[in-house]
């Protein structure tokens, strides 16, 4: 049985390469020992100042990486966020906004921002790095935790919201993997607050409903009802979402829970709340527990806490409270702590020495500047120009990880070896990086072979993401990407290597050469583009205007459906690719694909032509007004055996179809 990593669908073995549900590559590279992925992140300098020096996790908004202030040698986190929150203009001036603010908390329960920015096409923030685990992770690990503990952990996000209310900003995304806790010097929790403001950037009318997969942007165990229907959101709506967390530490449970998203959601909207020590009796929780999170979860807002303020003195009033106030906690800021490479943690007092410096410096600029181009007249700009980095013509090595990748030029080929290995069972690895200034642009890529190897080609961008690879060829043979979409403007970087193969060891060949050919150019009006394996992934192709496209690996599919809303019956005809035989198979709008194999209920084939040979559809009802039907261009290759010399080269991937749609 096969998995899909994206969407979980489950296959026969063997039987298919590529998800019929999601479109998502399922076939495993077999690795060697010690062979990881790698990102291309690592190593870099971004924005001039942080370089990047590994990566501490990973979640629905973004990735976050260990980075050191190259000017002070300091070490700190950042936060880059994934690119679609980003790739909107509007988002990005929203998230300028909401950093901007967030930057400005200085609770000590709140984790510091200190600089945020935008660089190579992506969005970071850099914070303070926090030595501690995220509760929601304590909580996997001990379960509920007595009253007197949770108490505590929710005065201090109390502390945290009281601040950012004052300021306007509501964090929307409170739970137990949004908490960090680390030990005070007396060994009490000290707990921070992550991603203030940043759910905002998904807080849309689309975002936060539930997906025809069944999936919410959003964590539906401790949204408020008045954030599920849709409303303005204030403070109260944090205070539900601390109830619901303090609900989850002092019982182990989620307040509803339910098979699916909507289940939940819809209890949020119409279940009575089962107090904490209705939910769990064995615990014996306090009767003052219940009191506080039925009031914090009160389905109207005007029935909770008015405040986080009160909020937090309501916890510290209750009986038998052993809590201490928040000025006998710990400071986390009374000493400096340092990294364990030795680095101190960067703080935000650092930051803002560092920028009074550079307004300085800048201030020295602005007055030496003329005077150094009445000296030195041109010269200046000829110096700046000589020493701009120059694509490369012949690889240069180290070039084996993304922070060491060679300048490449669009259109202008590149010679290179697999030279030395890095591992027994690992290959040379040689990184390539461009610049796409303008997004969209559609990317072609062309590598010869090398006889005595079978070489993959990769793509990555800026964030370590893999977007496209080839490997359909086998030992000796060349591998071609024709059309990939880059979506995002920024870096992207394309590795070349030999395919690891479990079990067997490395090759290296420093005599022969290979060749890499990048191109990118702006995406035209009327051009397929990958991906668009699936039909959530299916690409607008206007009535009479022809498209072209590539089906330029073993078995691609390419999805359309006619823009617009005209109705009536639909025809047309895609062009042969010689040597290759294609199929058309029409789907009704809003289909899924089915197993490889089963077609879904209403589909209709068109497949009268052999290789080589044009195919034809007709008689496709289109309802007016309704949307169109998905239009598929598949391609039927046959199981390939390798040739006495390994070959297996896949012909036609680099011979472009064209796809015309008409009304009859």
């Amino acid at each position: 049985m096969i998995v899909c990593p994206s969407c979980q669908a489950e296959y026969e073995e063997a039987t298919t390469r590529y998800c019929g549900r999601c479109g998502s590559d399922m076939r495993r590279e077999p690795r060697g020992p010690g062979v990881e992925a790698v990102d291309p992140l690592l190593g870099r300098v971004v924005d001039g100042r942080y370089r990047v020096l590994g990566k501490i996790g990973q979640g629905g908004m973004g990735s976050v990486y260990k980075v050191e202030h190259l000017a002070m040698g300091k070490i700190a986190a950042m936060k880059v966020l994934h690119p679609a929150l980003t790739v909107d203009p509007e988002l990005g001036r929203r998230f300028r906004r909401e950093a901007e603010a967030v930057s400005r908390l200085s609770s000590p329960n709140t984790v510091q921002v200190f600089d945020f920015g935008e660089s190579q096409g992506f969005m970071y923030l850099v914070m303070e790095l926090v030595r501690g685990e995220d509760l929601g992770a304590i909580l996997r690990r001990e379960g509920p935790l007595p009253f007197d503990r949770a108490r505590r952990i929710a005065i201090q996000v109390c502390e945290a919201l009281s601040e950012a209310h004052e300021a306007g900003v509501i964090h929307r995304d409170l739970k137990p993997e949004n908490l960090l806790l680390s030990r005070g010097r007396d060994g009490r929790d000290l707990v921070k607050v992550l991603d203030f403001g940043l759910a905002k950037l998904r807080d849309s009318e689309e975002l936060t409903t539930v997906t025809a997969r069944g999936a919410l942007v959003g964590t539906p165990f401790y949204m408020s009802p008045e954030q599920i229907r849709g409303e303005d959101l204030d403070a109260r709506s944090d205070l539900y979402s601390l109830g619901a967390l303090l609900y989850r530490l002092l019982t182990g449970d989620h307040p509803h829970t339910g098979t699916t998203p909507v289940a939940v959601l819809t209890q949020h909207l119409t279940e009575e709340l089962v107090p904490p020590s209705k939910r769990r009796p064995e615990l014996r929780i306090d009767r003052a527990a219940d009191l506080l999170v039925m009031r914090a979860m009160a389905k109207s807002r005007e029935d909770r806490f008015p405040s986080a303020d009160a909020f937090r003195q309501a916890l510290l009033d209750a009986p038998h409270a052993s809590t201490p106030g928040l000025a006998d906690a710990p400071s986390p800021h009374g000493a400096e702590r340092r990294d364990t490479t030795g680095a101190a943690q960067l703080k935000r007092e650092d930051i803002d020495n560092y920028e009074s410096g550079l307004k300085r410096r800048r201030w020295l600029g602005f007055i030496a500047l003329p005077l150094l181009f009445a000296i030195g007249g041109g010269g200046f700009a000829i110096l700046r120009y000589t020493s701009a980095p120059k694509p490369a013509d012949v690889e240069s090595e180290p070039n084996n990880s993304a922070a060491e990748a060679n300048l490449i030029g669009s259109g202008r080929t590149l010679r290179a070896h697999i030279g030395k290995c890095l591992s027994p069972q690992e290959s040379d690895r040689d990184y390539y990086h461009f610049t796409v200034e303008h997004a969209p642009e559609v990317l072609h890529v062309q590598l010869t072979g090398i006889p005595t190897m079978d070489l993959k080609v990769e793509i990555f961008d800026g964030l370590g993401h893999k977007i496209a690879e080839d490997d359909d060829a086998g030992v000796g043979e060349g591998e071609t990407i024709p059309n990939v979409r880059l979506d995002h403007a920024g870096e992207y970087y394309v590795a070349v290597r030999e395919v690891w193969v479990s079990g067997r060891p490395a090759t290296e060949d420093d005599q022969n050469w290979y060749t890499l050919t990048a191109r990118w150019q702006p995406l035209g009006a009327n051009q397929e583009s990958e991906p668009d394996d699936a039909p959530s992934q299916a690409l607008p192709i206007s009535v009479g205007d022809p498209v072209t496209g590539y089906l330029g690996r073993a078995g691609d599919v390419d999805y359309f459906y006619p823009s617009g809303s005209i109705g009536g019956q639909l025809g047309g005809f895609v062009s042969g690719i010689e040597g290759v035989d294609l199929r058309i198979v029409v789907l009704p709008f809003g289909s899924t694909a089915g197993p490889p194999g089963k077609l879904p209920d209403g589909a209709r084939v068109f497949d009268a032509g052999g290789p080589g040979a044009p195919e034809t559809f007709t008689h496709v009802p289109w309802t007016p007004g309704a949307p169109g039907p998905i239009i598929v261009v598949e391609r039927k290759d046959p199981p390939r055996a390798a040739d006495a010399a390994g070959r297996r080269a896949l012909i036609g991937v680099e011979v472009p179809y064209s796809l015309t749609v008409k009304l009859e």
